[in-house]
């Protein structure tokens, strides 16, 4: 049940889980297990779980420095959003990757962009992947660039596969 699962997180947010502290910072900011959305709770928490080193609360962190907040008390702030991103992307995080090319691109760094992407699609994000394809196009990267993204990009999603996983997108497939 939701409670008996809340519980449980905030028995583990004691003893320090960064996984668990994240997750309840999740809940606040959802508003999820019964809990009221509370945007300056959740920062707090992805805050302490980002302490503790745990990169999905600095891609969190930095998804809520990047958008206007204000109505939730919380500011833009690029420049906390870009160290979170920069802090997740060392790690290894596609999706932080991603979004320093983005804010590269609408900085006019092209070439920037373009390396930030070609990371992030060779581990295996389909946006970036997308991104040095209209970059491409446009002749902003080269043809060599784009058959590396989208080698990178298969080998990734060829190294996470599983029957499992092939199954899940089977079944996804069937209800759409």
């Amino acid at each position: 049940s939701g409670e008996a699962s809340l519980e449980m997180m905030q028995k583990r947010v004691k003893v320090n889980d960064p996984v668990a502290i994240h997750c309840l910072g999740t809940c606040y900011r959802d508003g999820d297990h019964g809990l009221a959305k509370g945007m300056p709770m959740a920062v707090e928490l992805f805050e302490q779980a980002a302490e503790l080193g745990l990169k999905e609360a600095h891609v969190d962190l930095g998804n809520i420095f990047d958008e206007d907040m204000v109505n939730c008390g919380i500011d833009k702030d690029m420049s906390k959003a870009i160290e979170h991103y920069e802090f997740a992307a060392k790690q290894g995080d596609a999706i932080a990757r991603h979004n320093l090319g983005i804010h590269e691109a609408y900085s006019g760094n092209y070439g920037l962009a373009r390396k930030h992407w070609m990371i992030s699609a060779k581990l295996g994000d389909k946006e970036s992947l997308d991104q040095i394809k209209d970059m491409y196009m446009k002749g902003i990267a080269s043809k060599s660039d784009y058959a590396e993204a989208l080698r990178g990009y298969h080998d990734a999603n060829k190294e996470m596969s599983s029957p499992e996983r092939d199954e899940y997108k089977r079944s996804q497939r069937l209800r759409e």
